[in-house]
Formats: structure tokens, C-alpha cells, sequence
């Protein structure tokens, strides 16, 4: 069956093509790919709706609130993540269309099944690559997507259906996405091969053999002859890898002073982010001023890239201005971040501190630093996705 169906199947690489196919894919080969397949049986006004691929149990749209099962070897040991999701925390693709095709045939898909085109980003993890030899099961060139895939990087779709006819043989027509976000998309690529995604049980053989690349000097540091990834779990070890490849389009910095503050502080208050340079937040704190300071990242982060993991912190800074009387001290209400991803679209929040009401001593000579916090991932919420 699966020779009739690729038969008529003509694989078109131009974008808006809807023509029927009668030839096979042709994949790129490369360990980073910018677009994979998922084989599905629900239609697109379906996935739509959903917002896009999700994992069971998933925070829609947070990919730093992700499953507790993130586990890579968990996720491969059953079938039905191809095309109903399983318990784990990933979403499978592939990176060949002919591998589609047979999970939609082996699946019972065919006819009226879906294969998904879908541009990749740094989330869609190499599994084989990332397994080697502890990788089970068919080999199947799957690159599965941590934490789900949005609709809106969904290039195009093509519907399988019996050909009116011709017994036993199949049409496959392809559908353009117009909602698909070429702007944010078509300069990424998958995140390849991320060994530390493994999550091995703690007593497995990699861990007390230290095998590479898994315990790797370039991975992590002997602590008493352990891997460092034998006392996380794969939960903690994914989100920190969400957090180092969540690329920050935008930051913004939301205060108030409180309506209790002494009228007749002149000092100006400044903000520090990460390790980012000090940035303006109240030249004239009087009482109920409110700012929102919208950050330009090249300047504050010294034209590098910036990503969530670097916004391990926050801070106060004072800087005295000269005044008649003794100044007195100033009562901030609360102090918020909301920030915007490449990728990832989705719009997060920092709310930890946005009603600390707290009164902080600024009667220091010089710029001083007077309050910082840690800032944690799971501080993070989504707002919208």
C-alpha cells in the first residue's frame, strides 16, 4: 500500500502549492533541521482551535511550565505518541515525510488522516541523537518538540484521501497555513541533539559509569564521582534548556510608588535586570507615581542577545539628589516584568513582587545599591499565547 500511496504522491517545495503529489519527499540532511512532520488524524479547524500541539497536562502557550514527564526515554516507549500524545511532555515530529506517511498508514489514518508541516525551533529535540545506543524502538528520525508546537508555525498540511478512481491508491494534497508566521519562523532550526534531555533514572548505568556525552566534561562537573544531572530531575533539566533557548524580543519594567511614600523624596531610583546596566526607573518618586520603562535591550545587555535564563535577578539602585532637609525613605508598592519571546510568542509575566509595599532606607551617599531579589523560572507565568 505504501508503494501505491507514494506513487501519486509528488512532493512541491513551493509554498502555496495545492497541486496533487506523485513523487516521494526529499529531506535535507542536516542534524538541525528547519522543518519536520507530524502525522495526525485531526483536522486543522481542530488544531486551530487547540492553539497548536500540546502535550497532556501542559500549560497552553508556557514553555517554562512545563509536565512533570520530560523525560526522553519515558517518552518513547509507547506508540500513541504519534498521533494521540502520550503522558510525557513532548509533542513527536519527523524529520521525513515518508516516515509520516507510514505512521499515518500503520495507524490506520489513511484515508482522511493529516501530515503537518511544521517549521522547527529550538524545542524540537533529536532523539536518537540525544539517546544513542539507549534509544528503543523503531528508528523513526523523530525530533520531538518539548513543551508543544503553536499553530501558527504550522507551514502547511496535507490531507490523505482515497483517490476517487483508482482502488487502493491515495491523493495527497497540500494546504498553505495563512496563519503561519514567516517573520518569527524562517530563520530557525531544531534544537538537535540535547543529551541532557536523556532523563535517565538516577541509579542508571550512565550515571554511575559517568558515560559520555551525557556526563561529559562539557556537560557537567564531578560532584563526588556524580553527573550534576543525577541529582536534577528531567523536570528541572528541561526548563532550564527552555529558559537558555527562549530568546527575548522584549522587556518591559512595570512600578509604582506607594501612595504612603514621603512627598519629599528627590531621589532618583534606577532598575537593574540581570546582569543588564542600571536603567531609569523614577527621576521624581512622589507619591502614586506609576512607569512602565520599555527596555532597549541592545543598550541595557550590551548588543548580545538576551534569554530568559539571563534574568536571574532584580535590583533597586538609589541615586542620592541633594535636598534642604534630610531625605526621607520611599515606599515602593510593587515592581513587575512582562517580557516577549522569538520564538516562542508567547507573552509571560513577573508577578512576584508586584505588591511588595515595602519602605526602603535610601539615605546613602553615592549610587547605591538598595534591594535585589531572585528572580526563579517558575516565577513566570503566561498572560496570553
Amino acid at each position: 500500500m505504501l508503494d501505491q500511496l507514494f506513487i501519486i504522491i509528488l512532493w512541491l517545495v513551493a509554498v502555496g502549492s495545492t497541486a496533487t503529489t506523485t513523487t516521494k519527499a526529499s529531506i535535507p540532511d542536516s542534524s538541525r533541521p528547519s522543518i519536520v512532520y507530524r502525522a495526525d488524524s485531526r483536522p486543522p479547524s481542530e488544531i486551530r482551535k487547540s492553539g497548536g500541539f500540546w502535550p497532556a497536562g501542559m500549560t497552553r502557550g508556557n514553555f517554562l511550565q512545563l509536565p512533570q514527564n520530560t523525560s526522553l526515554v519515558n517518552h518513547i516507549s509507547g506508540d500513541d505518541r504519534w498521533t494521540s500524545g502520550n503522558e510525557s511532555g513532548y509533542v513527536s515530529t519527523t524529520r521525513s515525510f515518508e516516515v509520516a506517511v507510514e505512521i499515518l498508514l500503520r495507524n490506520h489514518l489513511v484515508p482522511d488522516g493529516f501530515i503537518y508541516e511544521i517549521h522547527a525551533t529550538p524545542n524540537f529535540i533529536d532523539v536518537e541523537a540525544s539517546l544513542l545506543n539507549f534509544h528503543q524502538g523503531r528508528k523513526e528520525e523523530e525530533f520531538a518538540a518539548l513543551g508543544g508546537i503553536q499553530f501558527y508555525q504550522v507551514v502547511a498540511w496535507r490531507q490523505v484521501a482515497m483517490a476517487p478512481t483508482r482502488s487502493g491508491y491515495y491523493n495527497v494534497r497540500r494546504t498553505v497555513n495563512e496563519e503561519y508566521r514567516s517573520g518569527y519562523f524562517d530563520g530557525a532550526t531544531a534544537g538537535g541533539s540535547q543529551p541532557q534531555l536523556a532523563g535517565f533514572a538516577a541509579d542508571h548505568i550512565v550515571f554511575r559509569e559517568r558515560l559520555e556525552p551525557w556526563c561529559g566534561a562539557d556537560r557537567t562537573k564531578a560532584v563526588d564521582d556524580r553527573c550534576v544531572l543525577a541529582d536534577e530531575t528531567p523536570s528541572q533539566t528541561a526548563k532550564r534548556y527552555m529558559a537558555l533557548v527562549m530568546r527575548i524580543s522584549r522587556l518591559t519594567v512595570h512600578a509604582r510608588v506607594s501612595v504612603r511614600s514621603w512627598p519629599g523624596a528627590t531621589d532618583s531610583i534606577l532598575v537593574t535586570v540581570g546582569d543588564g546596566r542600571e536603567m531609569m526607573l523614577f527621576q521624581d518618586p512622589y507619591p502614586g507615581k506609576s512607569v512602565i520603562v520599555r527596555v532597549d535591550l541592545g543598550l541595557v545587555f550590551r548588543g548580545r542577545d538576551v534569554y530568559v535564563d539571563d534574568l536571574t535577578n532584580l535590583g533597586l539602585v538609589v541615586r542620592p539628589v541633594p535636598h534642604p532637609i534630610a531625605t526621607k525613605n520611599i515606599r515602593i508598592e510593587g515592581i513587575h516584568l512582562t517580557i516577549g519571546t522569538t520564538f516562542f510568542g508567547t507573552k509571560l509575566e513577573m508577578n512576584k513582587f508586584k505588591d511588595m509595599d515595602r519602605e526602603f532606607e535610601t539615605k546613602k551617599v553615592g549610587l547605591t545599591k538598595f534591594w535585589g531579589a531572585e528572580i526563579r523560572l517558575e516565577d513566570w507565568e503566561s498572560v496570553e499565547l
